[in-house]
């Protein structure tokens, strides 16, 4: 563990994206849980008009992105460490951590080069097959493609999944059960990202596995089931109640197994750090990825958190690891 002090730490949310919201609500629970520890916690608002600063009583400061300092009654704070709880760009497809790397400030997720590359679906699927990873059978589109119908029925087949390749909490997403519904699907996943995983649709349990490094081991926390109540874990699924998140999943222990040597496996592969979720499907006791985030939601109902309550870990403690990891 590094000997150098932490004083300030500052939690970044918000974003360019539809998951501003869902930031703020992770960063406002991590704000509540880090109070005990003492730090002087900062929360920076992250748009595409700027930052705003806020100190822990709510008050506005100023914020001078040329040094990434926060200036405090005239005078300029320097951040220790930055908690990342922004879901999608620029927090999890690379940007913000490209930025703090440059100005040396440490940061509670995975570096520029591997962000990048985990937040586009398609790229990292294809990577982590060199390591015999399984995916399910696919389409890969581009925005200014035709679309193949034909190929899709054959090499992917109905029902199936459409998904912007770049985005996160399901924004996008539709499931296409004929192919007289594909083409407004994909129109709909263009609006998000120029690049579209035409993906199928496997039947069996899906499942929410979370990885940290915590004291020097790779820990692969209880993984949690998800049981939606729509045709799949939407939006609404995810976080507005529609769904059965049961922590620990109810897989098999060959299964549960399997899944832990694959999490540990991907997450040194892919060069990852900090807390990180995937998620995974177990169809015919063979499973198959179907993405990695890398800023996984941090909210007071979000599935990380869960994980970390029916570990037996402590959550100040938990998110305190991360900071203090960072500085490693």
């Amino acid at each position: 563990m590094s000997s150098k002090k932490i004083q300030n730490v500052a939690i970044f949310y918000g974003g360019y994206g539809p998951e501003f919201d869902i930031s703020r609500q992770s960063a406002q629970f991590v704000q509540s849980v880090l109070s005990p520890i003492g730090w002087q916690l900062y929360v920076v608002e992250v748009s595409k008009s700027g930052y705003k600063v806020f100190d822990a009583q709510n008050t506005p400061l100023k914020f001078d992105p040329e040094d990434f300092r926060i200036i405090e009654k005239s005078k300029k704070q320097k951040i220790d460490v930055v908690f990342n709880s922004i879901h999608g760009p620029p927090g999890e497809d690379g940007q913000l951590a490209e930025l703090l790397e440059k100005h040396q400030i440490p940061h509670t997720s995975s570096d520029a080069e591997f962000a990048r590359l985990t937040f586009d679906k398609h790229s990292c699927l294809s990577h982590l097959e060199e390591i015999g990873i399984n995916r399910p059978s696919f389409c890969y589109l581009n925005k200014h493609d035709s679309i193949p119908l034909e190929e899709i029925d054959q090499t992917v087949g109905f029902p199936c999944f459409v998904k912007p390749s770049r985005s996160g909490s399901s924004f996008g997403i539709s499931k296409v059960d004929n192919i007289d519904q594909l083409e407004k699907a994909v129109q709909q996943a263009f609006e998000v990202d120029d690049g579209v995983l035409v993906e199928k649709a496997l039947d069996g349990t899906e499942v929410s596995v979370s990885v940290i490094r915590w004291k020097g081991q790779l820990l692969v926390l209880p993984m949690t089931e998800l049981v939606s109540h729509n045709p799949f874990f939407d939006y609404e699924a995810k976080y507005l109640g529609k769904s059965d998140e049961i922590t620990p999943a109810r897989i098999t222990n060959q299964s549960k197994k399997e899944i832990e040597s694959i999490a540990k496996k991907m997450y040194t592969f892919l060069g990852l750090k900090g807390a990180t979720r995937s998620e995974f499907i177990i169809q015919n006791q063979q499973v198959f990825l179907l993405e990695v985030n890398t800023v996984p939601g941090f909210t007071g109902v979000s599935i990380l958190p869960q994980q970390v309550q029916v570990a037996g870990l402590d959550l100040t403690e938990f998110f305190g690891g991360l900071v203090r990891q960072s500085m490693e």
